[in-house]
């Protein structure tokens, strides 16, 4: 990525935001190389959503929960079908992985830096760092094949209970009142996160 400095290789993107999937269409024409249209055909009318039971919404708040369950409401009123499917029931190991892996990759990117730089780190930062450090070599490898794999393992879920798309919160729940280190970090790592990341392009 040209002219940005990354904080993990796998993971970091130049994402669109848009009103309407329209303006969406209209600004990655503009953005994409080699951009090209593709029209997807759906069996039925609309497309089957999926929700990822278990410990992986359970991440979510009450209030998340019952906001989440209200747009399931409206959805199904609009005539979507909606499945629960237990899913990624080992959701604190691919958190973890997740984790080291960005810690890895930003120890990388800030090696020189962090070097001559330390003490003028945010402690979060630094910490993250010296984790990342830590990762050798082998488990690095192990790590970015990670993604790959979760994504092979939720599109043969999909599969298997014959849904489209997965739905999911965005984030646990409304954002803080109060912002401090610790509340900010927990509400900005989305739910939607983690599919996201295994590159399934399904949410």
């Amino acid at each position: 990525m040209t002219g940005g400095i990354l904080c993990s290789e796998t993971f970091d993107h130049v994402g669109i935001f848009t009103s309407d999937a329209a303006s969406m269409q209209l600004a990655a024409s503009q953005l994409c190389q080699n951009w090209r249209k593709v029209e997807i055909q759906i069996p039925g009318d609309l497309p089957t959503l999926g929700v990822p039971d278990g410990p992986y919404l359970e991440q979510a708040s009450a209030e998340g929960l019952a906001a989440f369950e209200h747009q399931l409401v409206l959805l199904k009123k609009a005539g979507y079908t909606v499945r629960h499917v237990q899913a990624l029931e080992e959701i604190d190991t691919i958190n973890r992985q997740h984790s080291r892996l960005v810690f890895a990759e930003m120890a990388q990117v800030h090696s020189e830096w962090f070097t001559h730089y330390e003490s003028l780190y945010r402690p979060r930062t630094a910490s993250a760092i010296r984790e990342g450090r830590e990762v050798s070599t082998e488990e690095l490898s192990i790590l970015r094949n990670s993604p790959a794999k979760l994504r092979v393992e939720l599109e043969a879920l999909m599969a298997q209970a014959g849904i489209d798309v997965w739905v999911c919160p965005s984030a646990p729940g409304p954002a803080p009142m109060v912002v401090t280190d610790e509340s900010l970090l927990e509400w900005i790592v989305p739910l939607a996160k983690i599919v996201h990341e295994s590159g399934d392009t399904n949410l």
